[in-house]
């Protein structure tokens, strides 16, 4: 899976543990029911509005 086929990603990204770790700031720019991936942590804003999320599930952890 890509990261970036879905998150507009504003600085840097590292999987590790099974979870992404973003620093700076990420966006979700496709229309999911559940995210793709899983999070660890985003050093400054996780963006995931307007947006069709049925859960937090796989949302991080700790936001900046």
């Amino acid at each position: 899976m890509n990261i970036e086929h879905y998150f507009n990603i504003i600085g840097t990204y590292e999987l590790k543990d099974g979870l992404y770790n973003v620093t700076s700031n990420i966006r979700l720019i496709k229309k999911v029911n559940k995210l793709p991936v899983k999070f660890g942590s985003v050093t400054r804003n996780f963006y995931c509005h307007s947006n069709n999320l049925k859960s937090l599930e796989g949302c991080p952890k700790q936001v900046g």
